[in-house]
């Protein structure tokens, strides 16, 4: 019997642990991320601040929250190199589209001629269905894509600040 209620309280807590940490990654994970990337580059960037500020006398504080930015800038820029040779490549690939899709419709053809006489008309419809709805397909995912990354910028912006922020004031304010 007792080894049933210990069981039963044992359950029962690992049960209330398990929801508590659901709830905190569903709901408040979002909203503390950027604390929690904050504290993370305070504590890295401590040591290299350590060091610097017994070379040049100049507060540890200071040096951490100066590491830090350094970081994010560092992070910018490479995000923004990335982003630009997405933007290439995938105007590289919307030039090259037509051509694609020419190729693609002479395969088609050269099926279509492979195919008996009078299976040619539902082979024709079938290819030029499946032309027609790849295109726009293909139209439709870029466009969703676009607007997904508009309107998550806004956001990720405005998380990436508050980290930048976060990080400067923690590793400047507490040694860790």
């Amino acid at each position: 019997m007792e080894s049933k209620c210990k069981f039963l309280v044992n359950f029962a807590y690992v049960s209330v642990v398990g929801l508590l940490i659901f709830l905190v990654c569903k709901f408040l994970l979002k909203i503390l991320l950027p604390f929690i990337i904050a504290g993370i580059i305070a504590v890295i960037m401590q040591k290299p601040a350590d060091v610097f500020s017994k070379k040049f006398k100049i507060n540890k504080g200071v040096w951490a929250a100066v590491f830090s930015a350094a970081v994010y800038i560092a992070v910018a820029g490479v995000s923004v190199f990335l982003l630009y040779k997405t933007a290439v490549f995938l105007t590289g690939f919307t030039e090259r589209l037509p051509e694609i899709l020419e190729r693609i419709s002479k395969i088609a053809e050269k099926t279509k001629e492979a195919i008996p006489i009078g299976h040619n008309t539902l082979m024709e419809g079938f290819f030029n269905d499946i032309l027609k709805k790849s295109g726009s397909n293909l139209a439709g995912f870029f466009s969703k894509v676009l607007a997904d990354i508009v309107k998550s910028t806004p956001g990720f912006l405005f998380s990436g600040v508050v980290a930048l922020v976060a990080s400067c004031y923690i590793a400047k304010d507490y040694n860790i």
